[in-house]
């Protein structure tokens, strides 16, 4: 580095190499303390010290221009299993000056693997995302769940600027248990918290059980989404790292369908059911019927206080209900539905309870609002940012209120008193959304205070805004029956944050009054009485007691001890009969017609299973000649050691059909007809066999009364189940394969009857019901088809997040896997074809048809008419492809080789492209012709389709014709510099069909 200051640390190009991943944690280039730097080649930019007054607290980032590039990282203290710890960062937008804010494209948790390269922990953020000026995010996590003790290194990646970028502050918490407080030798169980409705605030409790029991056990949380009150998780926990599934629903009907399918698809050890709703109550029975585990019932609320008849009701009042009120029969959450949870509530293998008052009447364990104290810890957070970006001073007395307003909730008593009180530094801010109009327009009225209304905030933001506050006033009305017993969250804020806390004493807080943790205001004198001790600065005093009293009773290492224990006596008591619930899914799948009970999945595979035959169906008759996902993927399943063969079946098909392919090959050009005679020719014959991996097509004559082809007799199309059973008793396959099967195969259900398989796991690669021109009947077929092998899959895996999305209603489990690539080794010779022709050579190598945008082929033609454009593949169906080549002589259409062969060609190219059309085709599909691309080394431009993420920083991405022309032209004069090769090395690795394989094991193993 230049003779740059040491409190600074100015970076300047021509001192570094290019960007170099350095696996070595331990390397040199360190940077303003502990951090890291690596960026791309010819990047502009500076770090500076981020300050907290005139005190360094962090890194700011600065970019000087749109073209730089800078990834910074630093490696974590080392924490034993015993001394983990927990982390906050917080990254900042300069509010004002500067060119503005460059984007941050993700910050991540590494882990350094057994051969010392960086391997992904876990994402913190996932961009990209441009902060406004002026805000902030905040990041809490913990380095719980370490590989052996690994090293972890925290890094983030920066783009597109000019602006700046601070890391403000990363400060660090050991976690390990409060003096004096009880502590449980236990072993991690898989817990699955279910609330109700995942849309609205009443996920807010089984979120906080989840986040709690999440200290110790392997957590999901999981839930219905009703269109009532949303079609998106709620908001303020949207963003948490906390694994959460849901399902659509509607209705009765839906709901059971969803509830059905995910208690299919969940493992776990304890079901925790938050509210006994009747969603909640039945999707728990469902899953602890599934996994034969008990079902924990947490009661926060009387839900019974939110109906208009608060009475509970019991079985034959139900049976009567389900002949005279349709409606509310067949809304889950309806009033009916909710008196009815509370008599089921009996059925519960263990009750939790949030307060004194619902233990009086319901029994069972308190488990209270807790909060982390880790992270509620007033010493971690910058007080007067936070009331800056607010728009209080430090002469402001801040009185919070935090969650839902609600009438009950006596926000509007509040107000009243700082109307009696006026004094114009106390202010109210108000940090929820309102969704009760008449209260909203009542306090639209009370233009004589200061008031501030703002919506909803991020979960993760909880403690940093609470810590502003000076009071938080909880006025609850004693004389509403929600108030008799519900124990307000905002309550622990405030005491886990040591903030003041004026509240009235209604029954849940008795026990609280009594320990002296708040102060009581029983009237309205009390109340202006302690809001004016709060303006002159007097109880802060009675803060500090506040959080005394929370460390002691109210915190995570207390109730995740209590948690453990209602864990382990729910385990240890007899599993309770549960005669109304299972009553309650008999009477709803006769009304519904939705099957319900306990179906459980096949158990996952052991790692010390012996290696297994593999039935691997594919839906095309294409294999082995495009290097296909399904192609990769079975190949590299043998190497993993863990599959004794691959039998791999293509679709059937008739003689007819193939006779016709061979034909259309010879009248069109580029039609891959002739691959595919050939190649089912091979599997007829037996030709393409190897020791462990036999390839088969069942050939057969189709309509006609007899055919022969290659020397044998074609069997009917009826004969497909005897060419499986002999195929199964000649190859010996093992009792319970493996079935792999990509959809949509509608011979499925046939295989399934003949192997009988120990796992079906199905691989969704697109998505046929949006393919074109296809009849309504077929259309039909094809979602009958897709649900019948959802419904039996173990496990789903999916090559994009739009299948994954779009597949969703049907299966709730799906596992992300992208496409992926070979290692592909050094110099090649170049084919044949590609000799004689005039340079640059640009190439296309994939499907010619559907997704091209032959205009713009057609102008890279013109736009380099002394250069070659080369295009490999198959344009069957598409004869008018034929003159597009005859128009441009500079245009080389090779047709369809074999997967080596392509490869060969390829990585002659000059610079490869990926001209696509965005369209419902292109939405849904993860192009691996980009992964093989990049692991050749070649420079890429691409349209910027969907779901090419993983790739798009490495390569050139362009939104429009004129963006690709321009980015071709850059990318040939040299002006993009490419990805340096231990970079590109390092990324194939990671993105390498091994990888993709080893993570597909981790899910077939249960991991």
């Amino acid at each position: 580095m230049n003779d740059a200051p040491t409190h600074a640390c100015d970076i300047a190009n021509e001192t570094f190499d290019d960007w170099l991943p350095d696996s070595d944690p331990d390397n040199d280039g360190a940077f303003c303390g502990a951090w890291h730097v690596e960026y791309k080649k010819n990047s502009r930019f500076a770090l500076t010290p981020a300050l907290q007054g005139d005190r360094p607290s962090g890194v700011a980032v600065t970019l000087h221009d749109g073209a730089s590039w800078l990834r910074i990282w630093q490696q974590l203290p080392h924490q034993s299993d015993e001394a983990q710890a927990d982390y906050a960062l917080a990254l900042s937008a300069p509010a004002k000056g500067g060119d503005g804010v460059p984007i941050l494209k993700w910050v991540v948790l590494l882990s350094i693997d057994a051969k010392g390269q960086r391997v992904l922990h876990k994402t913190l953020v996932q961009g990209p995302i441009r902060l406004v000026p002026g805000s902030r995010i905040v990041r809490n996590f913990s380095t719980a769940g370490s590989v052996d003790g690994r090293p972890l290194l925290l890094a983030m990646d920066f783009a597109d600027g000019p602006g700046t970028l601070a890391i403000a502050s990363l400060s660090i918490h050991p976690r390990g248990p409060l003096p004096n407080q009880p502590t449980l030798a236990k072993r991690p169980e898989r817990v699955c918290v279910i609330s109700w409705d995942m849309a609205h605030n009443p996920v807010g409790r089984a979120f906080l059980l989840a986040d709690m029991a999440a200290r110790n056990h392997s957590v999901e949380l999981v839930g219905p989404i009703f269109k009532t009150y949303g079609t998106s998780i709620w908001p303020p926990i949207a963003d948490a790292l906390l694994p959460m599934r849901s399902f659509p629903a509607s209705d009765m009907a839906s709901f059971l369908r969803g509830a059905a399918e995910m208690a299919r698809n969940t493992r776990c050890d304890i079901v925790h059911v938050g509210k006994p709703r009747l969603p909640s109550l039945l999707l728990g029975h469902l899953i602890s019927q599934a996994n034969n585990c008990p079902m924990i019932v947490d009661v926060d609320d009387h839900e019974l206080a939110f109906v208009k008849d608060r009475t509970p009701v019991d079985w034959n009042e139900v049976l009567a209900a389900a002949e005279a009120d349709a409606s509310g029969f067949a809304i889950p959450h309806s009033d009916l539905w909710t008196r009815f949870g509370e008599t089921l509530l009996a059925e519960a293998d263990y009750v939790t309870v949030s307060n004194i008052a619902l233990q009086r009447r319901f029994g069972g364990a308190v488990l209270r609002h807790a909060r982390d104290e880790t992270l509620f810890d007033p010493a971690r957070y910058d007080r007067d940012q936070t009331r800056g970006e607010f728009g209080y001073g430090a002469q402001d007395r801040v009185i919070l209120f935090l969650g839902t307003p609600r009438a009950h909730k006596g926000l509007l008593d509040v107000a009243e008193a700082l109307r009696r009180v006026q004094d114009p530094r106390l202010a109210l801010c108000v940090i929820g959304r309102i969704g009760d109009k008449a209260l909203s327009e009542t306090l639209a009225t009370y233009t004589d205070i200061r008031l501030a209304l703002h919506p909803d905030q991020p979960w993760d933001r909880l403690p940093e805004l609470v810590n502003m506050a000076d009071a938080v006033v909880i006025l609850q009305d004693p004389d509403h029956p929600i108030a008799a017993y519900q124990l307000p969250a905002k309550l622990t804020d405030a005491l886990a944050m040591g903030v003041p806390v004026l509240a009235r004493t209604v029954p849940p807080l008795e026990d609280i009054a009594l320990a002296r943790a708040y102060l009581p205001v029983p009237n309205d004198a009390a109340l202006d009485a302690a809001l004016r001790d709060v303006a002159a600065d007097r109880i802060a005093s009675q803060g500090q007691a506040g959080r005394t009293y929370f460390l002691t009773e109210m915190s995570y290492a207390v109730n995740a001890a209590r948690l453990d224990l209602a864990y382990r006596a729910a385990q240890q008591a007899r599993p309770a009969a549960k005669p109304l619930l299972d009553r309650t899914l008999k009477l709803l799948s006769r009304k519904t017609g939705i099957a319900l009970g306990p179906s459980a999945r096949r158990p996952p595979l052991r790692r010390d299973d012996a290696p297994r035959d593999m039935i691997f169906l594919w839906k095309q008759n294409d294999s082995d000649i495009y290097g296909r996902r399904p192609d990769m993927l079975a190949k590299y399943m043998l190497e993993t050691g863990k599959v004794r063969r691959i039998i791999h079946l293509d679709a059937p098909i008739a003689l007819q059909e193939l006779e016709q392919q061979s034909e259309a090959a010879q009248q069109q050009a580029a039609h891959q007809g002739r691959q595919i005679y050939e190649t089912v020719k091979k599997r007829v014959l037996r030709q393409a066999d190897t020791a462990d991996f036999l390839r088969r097509t069942f050939l057969h004559r189709g309509r006609a009364a007899s055919g022969e082809a290659f020397g044998q007799a074609l069997p009917p199309p009826e004969a497909y189940a005897d060419f499986l059973r002999a195929l199964r008793e000649e190859a010996a396959v093992q009792d319970g394969p493996l079935l792999w099967v990509s959809p949509l195969v509608f011979d499925y259900p046939l295989v399934m009857e003949v192997f009988k398989p120990r796992l079906v796991i199905a691989d969704l690669i697109d998505d046929q019901r949006t393919f074109p021109g296809s009849s309504a009947a077929y259309r039909q077929r094809v979602e009958e088809g897709y649900e019948a092998i959802l419904r039996d899959a173990d496990m789903v895996f999916s090559n994009c997040e739009p299948i994954r999305k779009v597949f969703a209603p049907l299966r709730t489990d799906i596992h992300l896997v992208p496409n992926g690539c070979e290692r592909l080794g050094g110099d090649v010779e170049a084919h044949a074809a590609l000799r004689d022709l005039p340079r640059p050579i640009i190439g296309y190598v994939g499907n010619l048809r559907d997704r091209v945008n032959w205009p713009l082929i057609e102008r890279i033609a013109q736009a380099y008419p002394d250069g070659s454009i080369v295009l490999v593949g198959s344009a069957h169906g598409r004869p008018e492809v034929a003159a597009i080549t005859e128009r441009h002589a500079n245009i080389h259409m090779l047709g369809v080789r074999p997967y080596e062969e392509a490869l060969q060609i390829m990585r002659g190219f000059d610079v490869a492209i990926m001209p696509h059309l965005q369209n419902a085709l292109s939405d849904r599909m993860n192009p691996l012709k980009l992964y093989v691309y990049f692991a050749s080394g070649l420079p890429i431009v691409a349209s910027a389709v969907a779901n090419i993420d993983e790739l798009a920083p490495y390569i050139a991405v362009a939104d429009t014709d004129e963006q690709f022309m321009a980015q071709l032209k850059a990318v040939l004069n040299g002006w993009i510099p490419p990805v340096n090769p231990a970079l590109r090395d390092y990324l194939v690795g990671k993105m390498s069909w091994q990888a993709r394989v080893d993570a597909i094991w981790q899910v077939l193993e249960g991991e």
